[in-house]
Parts: C-alpha cells; structure tokens; sequence
C-alpha cells in the first residue's frame, strides 16, 4: 500500500514538472516570436525611414527647391532666386521652344513635348539635334477610334533631327486622322527591314 501511495506521488510530481516545464518552453518560445516581430518592425520602420528621406532629398533635387530654404536655380539668362523665378525661367524657356515649333510649322497641329531637362530642372531646345542615327522609316496605325483615316508610313529617311520627326509627325496626324493625340513625347522603334529601322511616334494627349 504504502508503495502505490509512493508510486501516486511520484507521478503526480513529475507530472507537475512536465507540466511547468511545457508552459515556461511555451512563454519562452512566445518571448521569441515577440521579440522576433518587434525586430522586423524596427527595421521595416528603418528602410521606410531610409526610403522616405531619399525620396524627400530626390523631390528636392528634382524640383530645384530645398525644402524650407531658397536656393539659386542658374541659367545662362540669369539667377532665379526662388520658386516664382524659377518657374519663369522655365516658361521662358519653353516659350522660345515652341516659338521655333511654330516658325517651322506655323499651321501644325502638332506640338512638341519630347525636349529632355537639365540637371537645372529646365528644359532642353534639341530640335536641331539628330534625333535617330541612321536609315529610318516612320509608320503608325490608324485606329478608327479616334478619327477617319488610314496607316501612316513615311519615306525613308537618314540622320533625321527633330524638327524633321514633327514634320513627319504632322503628316501622320493628318494620315490616320488622329488629331487627339498630337503631342510629340517621343519615338520608340518597331523593328527594322534590313538596315532600315522601323519606329513609331509617341503620343499623347
């Protein structure tokens, strides 16, 4: 008798010891994943951090204007001072872009958008610059969407600038009927037939 009752108290004991032992692994492995979360949100707390001020720093340099501060934008016309001159600056620029577009194509529907920025943020006149090296044929679908017409394709051409891409532009407006998007953003090439390149007109709206 005295035997079983040993033999109750033994299990009883080391059934208590089974059972703490569960719950502290049980806490502990709780302290762990709960330390482990908090870890990972310090550092996504971190690289957002990281990421929000390099976007912050990249709006300032892209703008030209310093958070809080005034800065000097140069131009070879002047100094802008602030964000009011710097914004003439940049319509003044602009200005005499499209006041050579209209000189060249006084009647065009076309207008020009595909000029680049310089690290002043202000825009760029490359009209005259080669806008595609080498042999280059233009061509565009018509879509019935958006006007009466039909597919464009344009002679070949070589070392065309850009001011010869808007008149072949224009001519396309006119072709497929699309008088929507007539703002030049850009070229993208298609293909090529042999050493003729084949691209396409970018065109907004």
């Amino acid at each position: 008798m005295k035997f079983v009752y040993l033999l109750l108290v033994s299990i009883i004991v080391i059934g208590t010891i089974i059972y703490i032992w569960t719950i502290g692994a049980a806490l502990v492995g709780a302290a762990l994943v709960g330390a482990a979360l908090v870890g990972a949100a310090l550092v996504g707390a971190a690289l957002v951090g990281a990421w929000w001020a390099w976007y912050a720093k990249r709006r300032e340099i892209l703008s030209g204007l310093k958070i809080g501060e005034v800065i000097e934008v140069i131009d070879e016309n002047g100094v802008a001072s602030n964000e009011e001159e710097f914004e003439e600056l940049y319509r003044k620029r602009m200005e005499a872009i499209d006041a050579r577009v209209k000189s060249a194509l006084p009647d065009a529907l076309v207008c020009y958008s595909a000029f680049p920025e310089g690290e002043d943020g202000l825009p760029i006149d490359c009209l005259d610059e080669i806008a595609i090296a080498g042999k280059v044929k233009f061509v565009q679908k018509h879509d019935s969407f958006w006007g009466a017409g039909g597919d464009y394709e344009s002679a070949i051409i070589e070392n065309p600038n850009w001011f010869i891409v808007l008149r072949l532009a224009e001519e396309m407006i006119h072709t497929t009927g699309d008088e929507h998007h007539k703002y030049l953003e850009g070229v993208a090439q298609k293909g090529s037939e042999g050493e003729v390149a084949i691209y396409e007109f970018c065109m907004g709206s």
